[in-house]
């Protein structure tokens, strides 16, 4: 592990930058963890009442000395703190272990941020040559128990009374994951489906759709060109709000979903009709029946609005095929597809790294990634991501390699 430590590493994941600790960093640090009596109920660092009290020009130099790696958690979009994310220690040479701790500011919890952070420092240690990565949980901390479960670690024990902190005893959780354990995919239990671009192929109806309506709501004074740009594998309502900021409209909530669903009603159900656009893509009605041969149980994530998934049922007959109350779709709660896989699995009993996922869209798929899945069916287009979690790049339902269910 010679040349394993390296100043100057900057990690980053779809949300977040995980960068160095600088000593800029004392008051955000100092505010979110060491003045916060909450964070450190569970992350063992002493209460400090004033910032200049705060030594991270001593920490720095101790972890750099020692080959730690101190990540602070920064969000991409406004460069704020967030927490921090470290090695508890040292690695150990012998075995080729080392222990993960993180602390987020208490405004940030239930966000996601831990278990996204998490996941990018388990694959970058074990990039870096790490054989086992540890962690330790107090067993009162169900939130940090949940995020070693999300990226994929498994318990190995429970300690009774192995840590003293805060005058009483604690017993801790102990978490664990092998490269091998990473790099193993688990065998594939359920299959999660996006719906437009991968089942039903709508593309360019999607487009003459937006068109019309921004043509409608703007009165031709929107450029069409950049906004489509960013409606893929998107939700309507923050497009349409979008689309409000940039002509200066009030934001008026009842308003915006008038013209989410006015999109779908007036513009895009009229010309999946005009045009004939009636039947699932190439080759997976087979598939689905295959599922079913198999006894695998499946369901559809999808971005539509109930109105869309009411019109997919009627118009294509999908209660061929699906159980409309199994379906996952925007209902004002499900905000990221990343909320609808992990929803998806757990309607259909399974974990989501036993879930097979099956989506054509960049953001949709990096949603899947964050989720916490492990094995993507891509359907290519030119914008498929080249990532680990994608066992398959496909054309067609027909191309699937079904072997990968025996």
């Amino acid at each position: 592990m010679d040349d394993y430590y390296k100043e100057d590493i900057i990690l980053a994941t779809e949300r977040l930058i995980l960068r160095p600790l600088k000593t800029e960093d004392r008051s955000a640090i100092h505010r979110l963890i060491y003045h916060d009596k909450e964070v450190q109920r569970y992350y063992l660092v002493p209460y400090i009442e004033r910032e200049e009290d705060v030594d991270l020009a001593g920490l720095i130099n101790r972890c750099r000395n020692k080959q730690i790696y101190v990540f602070v958690i920064v969000l991409k979009d406004t460069n704020e703190v967030v927490g921090v994310i470290n090695q508890d220690g040292e690695a150990d040479e012998k075995d080729g272990s080392v222990e993960v701790a993180y602390a987020i500011g208490r405004q940030y919890w239930n966000q996601g941020y831990a278990t996204e952070a998490m996941t990018e420092m388990i694959r970058f240690l074990f990039d870096k040559g790490i054989r086992r990565i540890n962690g330790r949980i107090i067993t009162e901390n169900a939130q940090s128990i949940r995020v070693m479960q999300k990226c994929g670690m498994k318990q190995e024990g429970i300690v009774k009374d192995e840590l003293y902190y805060r005058d009483r005893y604690w017993d801790v959780e102990h978490y664990f994951m092998t490269t091998e354990m990473f790099h193993v995919k688990p065998e594939i239990e359920a299959v999660l489906f996006d719906f437009n671009g991968t089942l039903y192929f709508d593309s360019d109806i999607n487009r003459i759709a937006w068109q019309d309506t921004l043509e409608e709501l703007s009165g031709g004074k929107l450029e069409f060109a950049p906004f489509y740009a960013q409606c893929i594998g998107t939700r309507n309502q923050p497009l349409v709000e979008k689309a409000f900021i940039e002509l200066g409209l009030p934001i008026d909530e009842e308003q915006i979903m008038y013209w989410a669903k006015r999109k779908e009603t007036k513009y895009y159900q009229e010309y999946c009709r005009t045009y004939g656009r009636n039947k699932l893509a190439e080759g997976a009605a087979d598939f689905i029946a295959y599922l079913q041969e198999k006894k695998i149980p499946y369901t559809m994530c999808t971005a539509s609005l109930i109105e869309n998934v009411r019109f997919y049922f009627e118009h294509l007959g999908l209660d061929r095929w699906f159980d409309f109350d199994k379906v996952i779709y925007d209902d004002g709660i499900h905000i990221s597809k990343k909320e609808m896989y992990l929803d998806g699995a757990a309607i259909l009993g399974k974990a989501i790294d036993r879930c097979l996922v099956i989506d054509d869209s960049l953001q949709s798929i990096k949603g899947a990634v964050e989720a916490g899945c492990r094995q993507i069916i891509a359907i290519r287009n030119e914008n498929t991501p080249d990532l680990p979690e994608i066992i398959q790049v496909v054309d067609n339902f027909k191309e699937i390699d079904r072997s990968i269910f025996d």
